[in-house]
């Protein structure tokens, strides 16, 4: 067996599993179906398994995209990871057998711990004796194993790179935003600095106070000036305001007809994020409406940059396939990772970059997260219920949620119930008032 091929040997191993009554077979599905979601690009891999976080990740890949080297060697460069670390998620990124183990604890299929012996009594045995694995093994076994077999080789990281350096063009943005959002990220700044660069840009300034008179802040009294809005919301207000001005600039680039849809799902799950926030009260209702408006940003660039693609991902989500798979073929990257990406270059707070990331991720890899955030949790659910109710006729849909969900983030059916009409009348008021 010195020349078996990893996906032999792990035939061999989930066999030998199932033989000894270490693994059911509704278990091994469930492990297929979670293997099925892991992104093995270097970059997110090593997100996933903990050794740096999304905010690394991604301003990796830029420098990736200016210098052409490979993630690894520039982490190592950076001192953000271990050569022992690089070698470990590449193996993980080609190896099925040890992707396989690797999947078995994050499902908390098999403690790590107990994993230990294990292995060594599958290979003291395939040393004893010469396994037989039968070419026809009983369903439902043969269709997991299928499944694993037949996951696709996930976009590489040469495709991603390439997208990226389309993006990048896009995540621009005027100097003096830049400049504003700078000076908003420094703990010690003056308000007069903050107010200096903004009163620098008078359209700039004319639609922040456009904004911070709308419903989305809620303001008692109005604020005229931008000297009273940065006094009266302080300087984490304000950065929200900067930042929500600069997504609405993004969809405003684009023809209605284009972004419409995206646009009120956007909205909506702004009211929705605002709505899960203030109900479970461990983010502020301001911070997570405004991840809620920029979770899409991606969307509106991807227009931007791939326009010549649309009708493919168009097709093949006529076919089945799942919006973030579709766009990773034709564009190699999907719509969160270029919100993310952009998150990046806008200094957006980490918060934010990671709920924007994974506002799409299936739930079993969200359970996996060590280091979920709580705004995470919102958009994600925010997202998810804008998709399933897009319009109040739709609200007999909320039913149909699993109760997975619903537990995993702290919430029940009467409860969103309840929530719905404010958070669909507010939705209009925002949408009206933005346009």
């Amino acid at each position: 067996m010195d020349h078996e091929s990893s996906s032999d040997r792990l035939r061999r191993f989930i066999q030998f599993l199932l033989d000894r009554d270490y693994l059911t077979r509704p278990q091994l599905a469930k492990v297929a179906r979670f293997r099925s979601m892991i992104d093995t690009r270097v970059a997110f891999l090593c997100s996933l398994q903990g050794y740096i976080s999304l905010r690394e990740a991604y301003a990796l890949l830029a420098d990736q995209v200016n210098s052409g080297k490979r993630f690894g060697e520039l982490a190592v460069e950076k001192g953000l990871l271990a050569q022992e670390q690089v070698n470990e998620v590449l193996q993980l990124a080609h190896d099925k057998f040890l992707m396989f183990q690797e999947c078995l604890v994050a499902t908390s299929t098999i403690d790590r711990d107990a994993l230990l012996p294990v292995l060594q009594e599958f290979e003291e045995e395939a040393q004893s004796v010469e396994v037989r694995v039968d070419k026809e093994i009983p369903e439902p076994v043969q269709g997991s194993l299928s499944e694993l077999d037949e996951i696709p080789d996930t976009i590489s990281d040469g495709r991603l790179r390439a997208a990226l350096r389309r993006v990048k063009q896009f995540a621009t943005v005027p100097k003096v935003v830049e400049r504003a959002l700078q000076l908003l990220n420094d703990p010690n700044v003056k308000l007069e600095a903050v107010e200096d660069a903004l009163l620098s840009d008078p359209a700039l300034c004319a639609q922040i106070l456009r904004l911070v008179n709308s419903a989305f802040f809620g303001v008692r009294s109005e604020v005229s000036t931008i000297s009273r809005a940065v006094v009266t919301l302080g300087l984490k207000a304000v950065r929200q305001v900067v930042s929500a001005t600069l997504v609405i600039r993004r969809f405003k680039e684009l023809p209605e007809e284009k972004i419409r849809e995206t646009w009120w799902h956007t909205v909506l799950t702004s009211q929705w994020s605002r709505a899960l926030a203030e109900l479970r009260r461990d983010v502020g209702a301001e911070v997570a409406a405004v991840a809620g408006l920029v979770h899409d940003v991606g969307v509106p660039v991807l227009l931007q940059s791939f326009p010549e693609s649309m009708a493919a991902v168009e097709r093949m989500i006529d076919q089945g396939i799942a919006l973030p798979e579709a766009e990773k073929r034709a564009f190699g990257m999907t719509h969160a990772e270029v919100g993310s990406f952009l998150c990046h270059f806008w200094a957006f707070p980490d918060p934010l970059i990671q709920a924007v990331h994974h506002h799409h991720t299936p739930l079993p890899i969200l359970q996996s997260l060590h280091d979920l955030e709580p705004l995470t949790r919102i958009v994600g659910a925010a997202c998810a219920l804008s998709s399933l109710v897009a319009e109040t006729p739709q609200l007999g849909n909320l039913r149909s949620l699993s109760e997975e969900f619903v537990q995993f983030h702290g919430l029940s059916i009467e409860k969103l119930e309840a929530l719905a009409p404010d958070v669909f009348q507010e939705a209009h008021r925002l949408a009206a008032f933005l346009s």
